[in-house]
């Protein structure tokens, strides 16, 4: 084996590995089977808060993509360990030296509604994400393929690299060879619709009609109800209903929890403790989450777009102390974007330490008044709110205020860009594959064009590298984009979280997923329902 690609093969086995870093979580079911389970119960979930959108070509924040995972289905799908299994697709071919994928579809496959679902319905889901009138956050998905960017200028009828070649097989064309472009089919932004739904609803009303294991029932209040999909490919879940509730504060949601009115919960590890303390004892496992909580730094509005200001505002935030004590125990702080353990991660700092005299200096060179304010934008969370005041101190002390204004989950901008009304707001970055691109493409090649940091030249290039470096040169293109956004300060890496998942003793057939699609519940049963 190449030298090359055996450094690869040795980095995304550590990925698996880090992705599975369970107690006693035990190997994962085969593709297409499941252990014995009861039929019938209810899985009752907490979340943050309620999705914004159904639409899974508009999911962008972590429960939307946990929704889109329950109601839709794609030609393939992520499994819980980070591999790729056969979904709508029963088997695929890899043709012209990875510039050609041809699918083909399984026999049989019907939408929630009982529509039969065709290749014409691959084509239009796909397609829609280019829409030259309103193109999806989720566009990503297709760079890449031949045509879109002409389709999204209104210059051609059709995306020429996505054709039906019969009504069971797809051909996707691709510019040049992406080594990850499956993992991408494996999003929501890939998930297939009922075209002939989409289109009847134009504009208005978006109808969440798919293919996935269970279909929509009811959103009132602060739940969503789905309920077990009968004809879904893989055959009926075990479960009756899922319900996702919207939680009020973490107290209650704790202790719901260990009242046995919550099937499964994710926790902090000091959490876990807590819990212990009110006489819960179930099943855990620990995960460290493909993820980064960053500051974003909105380098397309005054005076964060002068280099010099970015800069001092770097020397003049001291992460550690940003998080310290927050969270115990539930955090590796971040130098970087790429998590610990991922090809092209290294732990060598590139942000300029914490320097207050060194943050005045170049403030100073920069022209800028002191008492300058810079608006600090928040979702409603006790920790964001703690953030906010240890940071307001630390900029106080090189002259600069923080206007602090806090929005509901609902409203929180979950994108940046160049019209995001804020200077400063934390964000999370999931990978939602074991891929260094997907901590990188859906932020730098998002909804309104990006951060202001993606039209640097040495970000430009070192993205275009990783998206069609193979082998070894995967992860060697992954650090340089990591450090050129780190150069650029497009934004302040914080830490990397780390959680306990935890369930019901009742529960059977649980997987969890360090992944935002999270556990397969198609595979899970209850010896008894949840209260």
């Amino acid at each position: 084996m190449a030298p090359g690609r055996w450094r690869w093969t040795l980095a995304m086995a550590v990925v698996l590995l880090f992705a599975l870093a369970w107690w006693g979580g035990g190997p994962a079911q085969p593709a297409g089977r499941r252990p014995p389970g009861q039929p019938g119960g209810r899985w009752v979930e907490s979340v943050p808060a309620l999705p914004a959108s159904l639409d899974p070509a508009r999911a962008r924040s972590e429960v939307e993509v946990r929704v889109a995972s329950l109601l839709y289905e794609g030609l393939v799908r992520l499994g819980p360990d980070g591999k790729i299994r056969p979904a709508l697709a029963r088997r695929w071919e890899v043709r012209d030296g990875g510039r050609r994928y041809v699918f083909w579809l399984r026999p049989g496959l019907r939408f929630h509604n009982g529509r039969p679902l065709t290749a014409a319905d691959v084509v239009f889901s796909l397609t829609r994400l280019a829409d030259p009138r309103h193109p999806a956050p989720r566009a990503w998905v297709l760079e890449g393929v031949e045509g879109v960017s002409e389709y999204r200028l209104g210059q051609a009828p059709a995306i020429r690299g996505i054709r039906a070649l019969g009504p069971d097989r797809v051909e996707i064309r691709l510019s040049g060879p992406r080594p990850a472009f499956l993992y991408r089919l494996a999003t929501p932004g890939a998930a297939v619709l009922d075209a002939e739904i989409v289109r009847a609803s134009g504009r208005g009303a978006f109808a969440p009609v798919g293919a996935g294991p269970f279909r929509l029932v009811a959103q009132e209040g602060r739940e969503l109800r789905l309920a077990a999909f009968p004809d879904y490919y893989r055959g009926r879940p075990y479960l009756d209903e899922v319900r996702l509730v919207a939680g009020g504060p973490r107290s209650q949601v704790l202790g719901a929890f260990a009242a046995g009115r919550l099937s499964a919960i994710r926790l902090l590890p000091h959490e876990v403790r807590e819990l212990a303390a009110r006489g819960w004892a179930g099943p855990q496992w620990p995960a460290n989450l493909p993820a980064t909580v960053w500051i974003d730094v909105n380098g397309t509005r005054p005076p964060l777009d002068r280099p010099a200001v970015r800069q001092a505002l770097a020397y003049a935030t001291d992460r550690e102390t940003l998080i310290a004590g927050l969270a115990p125990g539930g955090y590796r702080l971040a130098e970087g974007w790429l998590p610990p353990g991922w090809p092209g991660f290294r732990p060598t700092p590139v942000l300029p330490p914490y320097r207050v005299l060194e943050a005045r200096a170049a403030l100073e060179r920069a022209g800028l008044k002191p008492g300058t304010t810079l608006r600090w934008l928040q979702p409603g969370d006790p920790f964001w709110a703690a953030v906010s005041g240890r940071l307001d101190y630390l900029l106080g002390r090189v002259g600069l205020e923080l206007d602090v204004a806090t929005v509901a989950y609902a409203d929180f901008p979950l994108t940046g860009g160049r019209r995001a009304p804020y200077h400063l707001a934390p964000r999370t970055l999931w990978a939602e594959y074991p891929d260094p691109e997907a901590v990188f493409l859906p932020w730098l090649l998002g909804a309104e064009g990006g951060p202001a940091a993606a039209q640097d030249p040495a970000v430009r290039q070192a993205l275009g590298e990783l998206l069609t470096a193979s082998g070894g040169r995967r992860g060697e293109a992954a650090a340089r984009l990591d450090r050129a956004l780190l150069e650029a300060i497009a934004g302040l890496p914080l830490y990397h979280p780390v959680a306990v998942w935890a369930v019901q003793p009742g529960v059977r057939g649980f997987v969890p997923s360090p992944f935002p699609q999270g556990a397969d519940l198609w595979a899970v049963s209850l010896e008894e329902p949840a209260r």
